[in-house]
């Protein structure tokens, strides 16, 4: 008996976005004021409802315009009939990365998690979040894929170096100072720690 896949979108939590495991995804709503998440038995409703959340994340400043010009990019066939291209871009924030899903953009950037706001550095997180996800799917497809993410150093010190040494001081700094993003950072460190083995992460410098 086959069983119908189920998409989880989370329209308003921590981390929005599309998720095929639904613990994940619940953990997205946890706590999360007004925390809203939906189900669906296809990846193309999902898609349309993720799209109209889009339209709402453009006037937070969550969107990106589409790069007219690609300076280099990497394409991951997720089996599902749909192409995902990491991409670095020409604008002003030349180390920032775009997710595409058939030349349609879908988040934001990669820029460096440490930035002048914590808003921005939050949104940055989201964004290589999504991306950890979206390799995880890619592997559970098909293990013999090779995956490889573009992104800045920092993510790659912050996840491998840092992360850790927090852990192990409760989440605090040396100084003893809660770090900026921390609740997002505990989130995706597992993750980062769990893929680290498998997937090639690419340091692009500015």
């Amino acid at each position: 008996m086959l069983i119908t896949p189920i998409y989880h979108v989370v329209v308003n939590g921590h981390i929005p976005g599309i998720y095929t495991s639904y613990q994940e995804a619940l953990e997205q709503v946890k706590d999360y004021d007004d925390g809203k998440l939906r189900n669906y038995p296809t990846m193309k409703q999902a898609r349309v409802a993720w799209s109209d959340y889009k339209s709402i994340a453009r006037e937070k400043s969550i969107a990106f315009p589409v790069p007219k010009k690609l300076l280099l990019s990497h394409s991951i066939n997720m089996g599902l009939k749909a192409t995902v291209v990491l991409t670095s871009v020409s604008n002003p924030d030349s180390n920032s990365f775009t997710i595409h899903r058939k030349e349609r953009r879908l988040y934001k950037n990669l820029d460096y998690p440490f930035t002048r706001t914590e808003v921005e550095g939050s949104i940055n997180l989201r964004s290589f979040y999504q991306m950890l996800l979206i390799a995880k799917e890619t592997i559970h497809f098909d293990e013999s894929k090779k995956v490889t993410i573009f992104c800045s150093g920092s993510f790659i010190t912050l996840f491998s170096k840092f992360a850790p040494s927090w852990k192990l001081n409760n989440w605090l700094t040396y100084l003893g100072d809660v770090p900026e993003n921390i609740e997002q950072v505990k989130l995706i460190h597992p993750l980062y720690k769990q893929l680290a083995s498998q997937v090639s992460f690419r340091s692009v410098k500015t």
